[in-house]
């Protein structure tokens, strides 16, 4: 009996050694857009969305707004893009965001920032005409007819 139990402990603290490491999943990059932008005008490119699902991951970002390959434009989940004032209408930039996670994966994606006349009209948030139809409903309904004696 005393071998068996010498050899479950033996077993067991192999197991223990050994272990079983969680899986490391590559980062998710997520950029927003695709942007239109007017000549000379300057957004804010976000990659905030960007994520990991490997527990105690740490994302570091990277952009390369130029397109030349080299990830060395801006380093946080945000960055600048400027339009030059001779940029064309229709011309289209591509901008690309690398995430690393503190064990070393890394994931790319790319968006385009294109030049337009104008921008679109800004469409209202479905939240603020519900608003705007409950406030217009409220308002007739507290409104009084005067009763005639």
């Amino acid at each position: 009996m005393k071998c068996k139990t010498k050899a479950l402990f033996a077993a067991l603290a192999v197991l223990v050694v050994v272990g079983i490491e969680p899986a490391i999943a590559s980062p998710i990059a997520v950029i927003s857009g695709p942007y239109q932008i007017l000549p000379g005008q300057t957004i804010t490119l976000n990659g905030a969305g960007s994520y990991d699902t490997t527990p105690g991951a740490v994302l570091s970002y990277a952009w390369d707004l130029d397109a030349n390959g080299i990830f060395n434009d801006a380093v946080s989940a945000t960055a600048t893009f400027t339009a030059g004032n001779t940029a064309l209408y229709g011309q289209s930039f591509p901008v690309f965001l690398r995430v690393t996670d503190n064990f070393g994966a890394t994931a790319t994606t790319g968006s385009t920032v294109t030049v337009v006349k104008e921008l679109p009209a800004a469409v209202p948030e479905p939240f603020s005409t519900a608003l705007f139809a409950i406030g217009a409903l409220a308002f007739s309904a507290a409104r009084r007819t005067k009763r005639r004696n």
